[in-house]
């Protein structure tokens, strides 16, 4: 919401001829993005776990607004490659929490995120954080909204939400 308050003050300091159109526009968009807020809240807020386990620290925002808890398998970048001593931490904080699911990224490699997976038998399941988003879908209507409600369809499902 804030960010699409000052991408709206910026467009229509570029463009004041559009400014009452901008304006509408972007509250609409706020309007939308605050239901997604209050639907990620309702359908997250009965769930039998709050345990994430997702590929790297992607989704470190996305858990602390829902009180939810990231076990991240490698750190902000999801390049780092962690040491055989963290990812036994990782799986057996997975194993603690009965996490089911292990999340990871469509655009980097899988493997870590299966490796966690097989070893606490777990299964495995895509979270899309919106950043490489590409024109195919862009132009197929994928927006942030669409995604954030895949990645919520995702998340009720392997955090057993009700």
């Amino acid at each position: 919401v804030t960010m699409a308050g000052v991408i709206e003050q910026v467009l229509a300091d570029a463009l004041p001829s559009e400014t009452s159109r901008l304006a509408a526009n972007a509250d609409a968009y706020e309007t939308d993005l605050r239901q997604l807020d209050s639907y990620f809240s309702a359908q997250l807020a009965h769930c039998e776990s709050r345990t994430i386990v997702t590929s790297h620290r992607a989704f470190e925002y996305l858990a602390h607004h829902y009180d939810l808890t990231q076990i991240p398998i490698a750190g902000i970048s999801p390049d780092e490659e962690p040491d055989p001593a963290s990812l036994e931490a990782v799986a057996a904080a997975a194993r603690a929490d009965g996490v089911t699911t292990v999340f990871f990224e469509e655009q980097v490699p899988r493997d870590l995120s299966e490796t966690i997976a097989r070893e606490i038998g777990a299964t495995t399941d895509a979270l899309d954080p919106v950043e490489t988003i590409t024109q195919d879908r862009l132009d197929a209507g994928t927006t942030y909204l669409t995604i954030q409600r895949a990645n919520l369809a995702s998340l009720v499902q392997a955090l057993r939400c009700g």
